[in-house]
């Protein structure tokens, strides 16, 4: 609550300045308001830019109320905040959009109530802004940092991100399935050296437009980089809709395509991956198209091949793989290694992330990039993610009876969008925390948009028992999709973890640099915290504190440690 001592009327802040002066210059909209019913909640302090906000036109505001600017939606909002920011006597944030002559802007307000002498009816102040700009801006930016800026179509990350989504309803729905097709153009070269550059980009972008007409309206249409497009068949009732639009899209091939006003008949080579015959893993099922495209243009033009998961599997040993992977589950062979997490400002290790590696005894380092999609794949994945989240609390209770300091170090647990979905995650947490005695709020759990899309109510219904139990949540790999603003809102986030794709480029894109300020300011306004991803150099380190990230981790602070040389990287941060 905010402690008034004087009428507002007759400030006491010095004879030679006025606070109304003062009010105007400020950029926000300031309005003072009495919660009174009865005299239509009259407005008793209005600076200009609320006038202009509120669409007050008098020069004069002692004869206007909240309730005459409630014909233009803004006074009906207002005054049901109001009410609730009196009944609780704390500061409520607000946002909403209006229609104004066809188009939506957005308002944001931050209200206070006010303390008031006895018998006077409530009061609050309320700080009033027009966030639009702000929201388009972000919204521009997040698009041509998700889209190919020849074409149009989405790019390699945003297809990503939705094919990570169509995976995951897969995962959750027995019978679901979806297909990647990967097309390369055969001989495009040709068309550059023999026409130029300029004639190579317009015969992509009316290949593009060709390609989106063979589609169905849900299916997603990428391009990867140079002739290389990726489709998404989302939900297919088996294999003879990607392998019918394969077909579609040669017919469509064969007829003659305009090239610098001379005719080119020109072909493409089609890989398909489904989740029946693939790795049921984003990146994975990527891969087999890939692959099984390749295949295609070795065989011959104009061909489609479709990946066969069990020859695969034979060939490259993934069988023994797995067997090896459920003995090294079964005997705890797997290893976690740490890596710091890093308060950019002070330079000290505030937090670790768990990573799990595997040393086959004969195949040597085996990488997670190979063996977490095999864990997904067959349900490994249950016991490896109790097994690490068990093992990381066990290590940060250790570090706490060690070293002096530390009760507010806190460790990140990775969590897989399968086990997420299949594993009930509020009991392991609850079983961990009882074992181990560490406090919930020194656990912090990683999630990726991928686990939540598949039952959003179910998975708001278990991160929020999660929180009851005290563990913070971080939403992993933020940035690279549509969607995360609204798991913001919708899910009882804590911090955000700012994709390495950005902060890769941020001291060399400027693009990239307006997106983390974006994000940024986005998380300060929801109190959320935010980590940076893959910092590798001092410019990069630099750029994220100056662009308003307080915490990172990255190769430039250390490389994922195992316990004892993490324990060393602790001691040495202490003192």
């Amino acid at each position: 609550m905010l402690r008034i001592n004087r009428d507002p009327e007759t400030p006491d802040i010095g004879s030679d300045i006025d606070p109304y002066a003062l009010l105007g210059h400020l950029s926000l909209g300031v309005v003072v308001c009495e919660i009174d019913e009865r005299r239509g909640n009259p407005i008793l302090i209005a600076n200009e830019q609320a006038k202009s906000l509120l669409m007050i036109t008098d020069t004069s505001i002692r004869d206007w109320c909240l309730d005459d600017v409630s014909v233009l939606e803004f006074g009906e909002p207002l005054l049901s905040e109001f009410h609730r920011a009196v009944k609780t006597q704390r500061p409520v944030h607000y946002e909403w959009d209006l229609e104004f002559n066809g188009q939506t802007r957005n308002f944001a307000c931050e209200i206070t109530p006010l303390e008031t002498a006895c018998g006077q009816s409530p009061r609050v102040m309320c700080t009033l802004a027009d966030r639009t700009a702000e929201k388009r801006a972000g919204a521009n930016l997040l698009h041509h940092a998700l889209h190919d800026g020849l074409t149009g179509l989405p790019n390699r990350s945003h297809f990503l991100n939705r094919l990570e989504e169509a995976v995951a309803r897969c995962h959750g729905e027995e019978n679901r399935a979806c297909a990647v097709l990967m097309l390369n153009v055969n001989r495009f070269q040709l068309i550059n050296e023999s026409f130029g550059h300029p004639a190579g980009d317009a015969f992509l972008i009316d290949l593009a437009n060709s390609l989106r007409g063979c589609l169905r309206g849900t299916d997603i249409l990428a391009r990867f980089n140079g002739d290389e497009f990726a489709i998404l068949i989302d939900d297919i009732s088996g294999l003879d809709d990607a392998t019918g639009l394969a077909a579609r899209i040669h017919q469509m091939m064969e007829a003659p395509r305009m090239v610098s006003d001379s005719e080119a008949y020109m072909s493409v080579s089609i890989g398909i991956s489904t989740t029946q015959t693939s790795h049921m893993h984003p990146e994975n099922m990527i891969r087999d198209a890939d692959i099984s495209m390749h295949r295609s243009k070795n065989l011959g033009r104009s061909r489609t091949e479709v990946f066969a998961r069990d020859t695969h599997i034979v060939r490259t040993g993934q069988i023994q793989l797995e067997t090896d992977l459920r003995k090294a589950i079964e005997n705890e062979e797997l290893e976690l290694f740490y890596q710091p997490i890093i308060d950019l400002e002070q330079g000290r290790t505030i937090a670790f992330e768990a990573l799990t590696r595997w040393h086959h005894p004969e195949r040597g380092f085996v990488s997670p990039v190979d063996f977490i999609p095999l864990a997904e794949d067959t349900g490994l994945i249950l016991p490896l993610g109790r097994w690490a989240m068990l093992e990381s609390c066990r290590q940060l209770r250790a570090w706490q009876s060690s070293f002096a300091g530390t009760k507010d170090l806190f460790v990140n647990v990775n969590m897989s969008a399968v086990q997420f979905l299949q594993d009930d995650i509020p009991a392991t947490v609850a079983q961990c925390l009882k074992e181990t005695g560490i406090q919930g709020r020194n656990l912090r759990l990683e999630l990726t948009e991928s686990a939540l899309v598949a039952d959003p109510d179910g998975a708001a219904e278990c991160l929020h028992a999660i929180k009851r139990l005290g563990p913070t949540l971080a939403l992993d790999d933020f940035g690279t999709g549509y969607s995360s603003l609204n798991y913001l809102n919708n899910f009882p986030i804590d911090c955000i973890k700012i994709d390495r794709s950005f902060v890769g480029r941020v001291d060399r894109d400027d693009q990239s640099a307006k997106i983390i300020r974006i994000i940024t300011m986005l998380a300060d306004t929801l109190k959320m915290s935010v980590v940076a991803e893959g910092i590798e150099n001092s410019e990069q380190h630099m750029m994220m504190r100056s662009l308003g990230c307080r915490y990172g981790q990255g190769f430039l602070f250390s490389r994922p440690l195992p316990k004892e040389e993490a324990t060393a990287h602790l001691k040495a941060s202490l003192k």
